[in-house]
Parts: structure tokens; C-alpha cells; sequence
């Protein structure tokens, strides 16, 4: 079971890379003020919920998250595909980190 959490933490972070490189490939293309402004106009994130469960008189954080719809949460004018992959990508590791350490 350890191996297989290690194994998992490596696939986040190996994604984690991978978005942060098309995020910055897309500062390069596009300006980093641009993918600023389209960052500030996006919506706020409120998928992820952290209850707490009592186990034996101990508080346990139960994770959860909706399923994203994969949509963009941005227009596509001025922006590029690097901008596509990167927000694909976080959101990747977004349920990937959900089902890692939820329930």
C-alpha cells in the first residue's frame, strides 16, 4: 500500500510539472498580464469540500470533490492552447489529489 501511495504522489506531481510548464508556456505566448486578467475572471473554485468524520473520538478530514465538466472557464479569444493544457492539467491533479486523500 505504501508503494502504491508513493506511486500516486509521483503521478501528482509529475502533472503538477507538466501544468505548470504549459502555464508557462502560455505566459510566454500570450503575456503573463493576459493569462493574469483571464485568471482574475475566472470563476471561483468550489468543487472541493472537506467534511470532517469522527472516529473514535478522533476528527478524520473526509475529501470530496464534483466531477469537473471539463469546460473552460475562459473565452478562447486571445488565448492559446497552452492555456488549454494547463487547465486541463490542474484539473487533473485536482481529483487526482481528491481521490488520493478523500475517503
Amino acid at each position: 500500500m505504501i508503494e502504491e501511495a508513493k506511486e500516486v504522489e509521483a503521478k501528482i506531481e509529475e502533472t503538477f510539472a507538466a501544468a505548470y510548464k504549459a502555464l508557462e508556456s502560455a505566459n510566454v505566448i500570450m503575456g503573463v498580464s493576459k493569462v493574469q486578467n483571464l485568471a482574475h475572471s475566472a470563476v471561483l473554485e468550489n468543487s472541493v469540500k472537506v467534511d470532517l468524520r469522527s472516529v473514535m473520538g478522533v476528527e478524520i478530514p473526509v475529501v470530496m470533490a464534483d466531477k469537473p465538466d471539463g469546460r473552460p472557464v475562459y473565452g478562447f479569444n486571445g488565448t492559446s492552447s497552452a492555456l488549454d493544457e494547463a487547465s486541463v492539467k490542474f484539473n487533473e491533479v485536482k481529483v487526482m489529489t481528491v481521490k488520493f486523500y478523500g475517503n
